[in-house]
């Protein structure tokens, strides 16, 4: 390390080193972890999976709800603490202008690819997709399903070390 041309590169280098400027340079002994889905994310946290007779299993951390209505149709991710994160309607202004019908298959994939985004958005890259016995039970459900693997969201939760399930 040569500070111009004069030589001297580590004299010079020592020069130049000054101690901490204020407290603020100093690291701290203390983290406070500021994200609460951190652990979520670096599969750490515990998934809370209920009792063996719970139906519908909680067994989750994020899980994505699709409702048909007779006048629109919606799709939300629900965190397992149950409060809503993300949410998208074909009875959004935005969305309801593009299309024909807000109830329809179209409609369903429109709102796939809205919800899709903003999860991305948000950070969540995979989800629980709805249970549906193997084979999605409507054609919206099944056109909304593609939509959101179309939009780049993974309808598979990861593995977590937690699941006593894996492990046995």
């Amino acid at each position: 390390c040569t500070v111009g041309r004069g030589g001297g590169g580590v004299a010079a280098a020592r020069r130049l080193h000054i101690g901490p400027l204020s407290e603020n340079d100093r690291v701290s002994n203390e983290f406070t972890n500021r994200n609460p889905r951190n652990l979520e994310q670096m599969l750490l946290a515990h998934k809370h999976g209920g009792f063996e007779l719970d139906k519908p299993s909680r067994s989750y951390w994020h899980k994505l709800v699709f409702e048909a209505g007779r006048k629109h149709l919606s799709g939300s991710v629900v965190h397992a603490d149950g409060h809503l994160v993300v949410r998208a309607s074909s009875s959004e202004w935005g969305v309801r202008r593009q299309l024909v019908s807000a109830t329809d298959r179209s409609a369903a994939a429109a709102v796939a690819r809205v919800l899709a985004r903003r999860c991305l958005e948000a950070g969540l890259l995979c989800m629980q997709a709805p249970n549906t016995g193997g084979e999605a039970s409507s054609l919206r459900l099944q056109a909304f399903l593609d939509g959101m693997k179309e939009g780049g969201v993974l309808l598979s939760e990861s593995w977590s070390p937690h699941d006593s399930e894996r492990l046995s």
